[in-house]
């Protein structure tokens, strides 16, 4: 290439080259959302190229190299997609049921003092993906809403049977008063067996006495017990002795001694 300049009437003619330099675009690939594009591109850097072609980062998302490295030939970009997804679930809670005793009622009657109500568990759960894998999760809130118990009420007072207004009276007599079960408090290595001298089965009802002032088998009213039958000895019971079969040891014990009226019924 020539120069021509005039310089006080003289033309002056230079030569000189001229130096283009051009600069190739940079292949480049990126993965997102699990497939590689192939790109060329003009751009500086790694985040400038990914807006050039459109590709949208996430505000948690992972990008490498960094969005502000330089772009350079054959540069592989990777893109990780992260995620928080949220969880909502629900379990119940079973109620437990409770038993009253009451002193109040009879023996045997039973009533719902208090329906029994389900609890409930709300769980909140945040689980943390990469590109769809879950790679953590946490426990972010918890309520709980507590089960209320079923109480059934049970009745413990015992019921004496009134004496039969047609039942006939052959004898009255004062006696004392004990009380026994048939477990092993009351009758040690024979409670296993649990039964009278008759063979009954002792419960409450059955009456021990002394069968030479109250036979076997005779049917009594016992002041403060109801109707008995003499059904079992003892021991210890001799005489005007009588002692009253309940049905648990603890009832046995809280009858203690007494001195009591006898009805011996035909």
């Amino acid at each position: 290439m020539q120069l021509r300049i005039i310089i006080g009437g003289c033309l002056l003619v230079i030569s000189c080259f001229v130096l283009m330099n051009f600069t190739q675009p940079a292949k480049i690939s990126v993965y997102v959302d699990g497939k590689f594009i192939e790109l060329k591109t003009d751009q500086q850097t790694v985040g400038e190229a990914l807006k050039e072609c459109h590709i949208e980062i996430g505000q948690n998302d992972i990008v490498k190299p960094n969005v502000t490295e330089n772009i350079q030939d054959g540069l592989d970009i990777r893109i990780y997609r992260v995620q928080t997804r949220t969880k909502q679930q629900s379990y119940s809670i079973p109620y437990s049921t409770l038993i009253q005793y009451d002193n109040s009622m009879p023996k045997g009657k039973e009533k719902i003092k208090q329906a029994g109500k389900e609890g409930k568990r709300n769980l909140q759960t945040d689980m943390l993906y990469i590109d769809d894998v879950m790679i953590g999760l946490k426990e972010t809130k918890k309520t709980v809403e507590t089960p209320s118990p079923k109480i059934i009420c049970v009745g413990t007072k015992k019921v004496i049977q009134p004496m039969s207004m047609t039942a006939k009276v052959k004898n009255i007599l004062n006696m004392g008063a004990t009380a026994y079960s048939r477990h092993v408090q009351s009758c040690g290595k024979w409670a296993k067996w649990g039964r009278t001298k008759m063979g009954l089965k002792a419960k409450y009802g059955v009456a021990a006495v002394d069968p030479r002032i109250v036979p076997l088998g005779t049917k009594l009213y016992v002041e403060g017990y109801g109707h008995a039958l003499a059904a079992d000895t003892g021991s210890a019971i001799k005489g005007k002795r009588i002692d009253l079969c309940f049905d648990t040891h603890q009832e046995a014990v809280r009858y203690g001694y007494k001195q009591i009226k006898v009805y011996v019924l035909e």
